[in-house]
């Protein structure tokens, strides 16, 4: 096969890759999120960070630099940024970490 029909392939490959992962982990408007914070951060600071956001707290670990949390609010991600987050991602895309929100009661009483 020449090189030049090569080329066309994989940078299609590529774009279509980058395209793929975008589309797979972008986070959702509300639901179950994966918020990730800096490496060093405490887990008292990632946790009441999301809860100063508006968050509810699904699962954590006190080694892991992120946590899952569950918003119906559409503007919780700008919120948690600027309490410190890094990003946000669709937590079921993310490694399948988000369990199904019908399986969990929350605080306020939501299933």
């Amino acid at each position: 096969m020449p090189r030049q029909s090569i080329i066309p392939a994989m940078f299609t490959a590529l774009a279509g890759g980058i395209i793929l992962l975008v589309v797979t982990l972008w986070p959702p408007e509300v639901g179950a999120y994966m918020v990730v914070f800096a490496p060093d951060s405490e887990k008292t600071t990632r946790l009441s960070a999301v809860l100063r956001a508006g968050g509810r707290i699904i699962e954590t670990s006190e080694t892991r630099p992120y946590l899952v949390a569950w918003s119906d609010d559409r503007d919780f991600i700008r919120r948690v940024r600027r309490e410190g987050a890094w990003f946000s991602i669709d937590a079921a895309a993310g490694f399948g970490c988000a369990p199904k929100r019908r399986n969990h009661t929350f605080s306020d009483g939501a299933k």
